[in-house]
């Protein structure tokens, strides 16, 4: 019978070349928490039943399968910080993106380098802040200012 370790680590591998080889599903999660499960099992924090236990087996499966469920979630919350684009779809990611290195208009109230502000463009308003190596300190209202990047729902503008 197949270990239930190499059966994770290749659940594991399988999800993370699926993240790699396609743009559509973040399933970097999903390996994250099938290697969390097999590490669990080599440490010995999850054990396989064994002897008398052994009756018990499709009750481990099932924990399996919930512990990989939310471990997934678990490992999602936890980078919720690292990747600015996570609760994005795929549609907002490619907008935000081809908003890159286009000219916006200033919304009203300006932008300055502390708060920041909004941008209008295809009658949309966007949070915008100001380039870090941007000469000015404040962009008046009715600008027009140049994307110079996008971080996750925020785009980086300077002066044009």
């Amino acid at each position: 019978m197949i270990s239930p370790i190499i059966v994770w680590l290749l659940i594991g591998a399988a999800f993370f070349a699926a993240d790699k080889f396609t743009t559509r599903y973040n399933l970097i999660y999903a390996s994250y928490s099938a290697f969390t499960i097999a590490a669990f099992l080599v440490t010995g924090i999850m054990r396989t039943p064994e002897g008398e236990f052994q009756e018990y087996y499709s009750f481990f499966i099932i924990a399996e399968a919930f512990c990989f469920l939310v471990g997934i979630y678990a490992w999602k919350y936890a980078f919720r910080d690292v990747d600015k684009n996570a609760g994005m779809s795929t549609e907002e990611k490619a907008f935000y993106q081809s908003l890159k290195d286009k000219t916006v208009e200033v919304a009203a109230g300006g932008i300055n380098s502390i708060t920041g502000g909004e941008v209008v463009s295809a009658g949309k308003t966007l949070k915008a802040r100001l380039a870090p190596y941007s000469s000015s300190e404040s962009i008046e209202a009715g600008t027009k200012v140049l994307v110079k990047e996008v971080d996750g729902k925020v785009l980086i503008v300077a002066p044009k």
